[in-house]
């Protein structure tokens, strides 16, 4: 019994080391999966960019009237400080 909880104990540390500290090696590394990966510079969806674009212009279009009638009353308001 006591041999069982001393090697019970040890598994149990090793694994807690495993958990916070990682398994201390690199994960393996296959060539075959680099090839087929992209990574984010070798793509650029430009439709998805343009439209993004596009609908950040439209937002400022509708934000534009709002930031008109608030600006007088910042400017009110730095003027006071």
């Amino acid at each position: 019994m006591g041999k069982d909880h001393h090697e019970n104990k040890e598994s149990a540390e090793d694994r807690f080391n495993r958990f916070m500290f990682g398994s201390g090696g690199k994960p393996p590394v296959h060539p075959e999966n680099e090839q087929d990966e992209r990574g984010p510079q070798d793509y650029y969806d430009y439709e998805e960019i343009m439209y993004n674009i596009d609908t950040l212009i439209e937002s400022a279009k509708g934000l534009k009237p709002l930031y008109n009638k608030v600006y007088p009353y910042i400017q009110q308001f730095f003027k006071k400080n």
